[in-house]
């Protein structure tokens, strides 16, 4: 009798093992396919990207009027809603309309090769000298007519020395309060900095710099960095690429999420953006873009 009973259990429980791998074998695909489309895979996913691919461009190439060449870096002054843009040689800083009209024009000194700029607060800008590989702070009010930075503080950072191919562009984060640098080459670099004060320049005690995104990911989607802007509200890094002639949209993880080609026919483009230097967002999303020796692009979203 108790073997029998036995009996019965093993068979009742094969039963129900089995009728349990047949749901299993029915339903498992459909539960998969809706964690999917859910977008659950079990492991940390990119973000949406900001579409990139829907921007035209609607100011294409204008020459800025007073600018002769060697317009590189670029910024956004969410206070005065205005661009800064940084001249390579002769150094000087201008000062641009959204619609790429000068509004003035600041010779600077103390910097032997200038390539980047960002605005920080208030009338703070941080510039970056390629060659020396040294990011200065400076005021840069509506009273100032010139710009000199001897005595202005600031950082150095002697990495990968090589003979122009240092910083070429920087990027402020106001949000979460980091300062982006790209190195041109040999190799690519892209380094986060924090512990620096938006209000002065100023060093805290604890400087935090590190590798944002690894030399060799960067490579193999890149052949260079000319600059990079921040698009604050989701923490998305822009690159621009000179010789890709590409931005690059990375989310706040490091993974590639959109790009816009600046080759002709892209984004109604008349023709290939000759060799962009720079590259910034404005609060309303349009996106702008400088090129050698004098050429401002705006690009809008649809």
């Amino acid at each position: 009798m108790l073997r029998r009973l036995q009996e019965n259990a093993y068979f009742w429980l094969a039963l129900v093992v089995a009728a349990g791998w047949l749901a299993w074998q029915q339903y498992a695909p459909a539960a998969a396919d809706a964690l999917h489309r859910a977008g659950w895979t079990g492991a940390a996913q990119p973000a949406a990207g900001l579409g990139l691919a829907d921007y035209r461009v609607d100011i294409d190439a204008l020459p800025i009027a007073g600018v002769t060449a060697n317009a590189s870096g670029l910024a956004f002054n969410r206070e005065t809603g205005t661009l800064f843009m940084v001249i390579n040689n002769p150094p000087a800083v201008v000062e641009l309309s959204t619609a790429g009209r000068l509004l003035r024009s600041l010779p600077a000194t103390g910097l032997k090769d200038l390539e980047g700029i960002a605005h920080l607060e208030g009338d703070l800008f941080a510039l970056a000298d390629e060659r020396g590989q040294q990011i200065f702070f400076a005021r840069i009010g509506a009273q100032h007519s010139a710009l000199d930075v001897s005595a202005a503080p600031h950082l150095t950072l002697a990495i990968d020395l090589a003979k122009n191919v240092g910083f070429e562009g920087l990027a402020w984060d106001r949000q979460r309060q980091r300062l982006f640098v790209v190195k041109e080459k040999s190799p690519m670099r892209v380094i986060e900095i924090a512990g620096i004060s938006p209000v002065d320049g100023r060093l805290g005690e604890r400087l935090d710099i590190r590798e944002w995104l690894p030399s060799a990911k960067v490579a193999a989607e890149l052949r260079d960095l000319s600059s990079l802007s921040v698009h604050e509200p989701s923490g998305h890094l822009l690159l621009l690429s000179d010789e890709s002639k590409r931005i690059a949209e990375y989310d706040a993880t490091g993974h590639l999420v959109g790009a816009l080609d600046l080759r002709r026919g892209a984004h109604g483009l008349a023709a290939h953006v000759r060799q962009p230097e720079g590259v910034e967002f404005d609060d309303a999303g349009n996106l702008y873009v400088v090129s050698e020796p004098n050429l401002f692009y705006r690009f809008t979203p649809r």
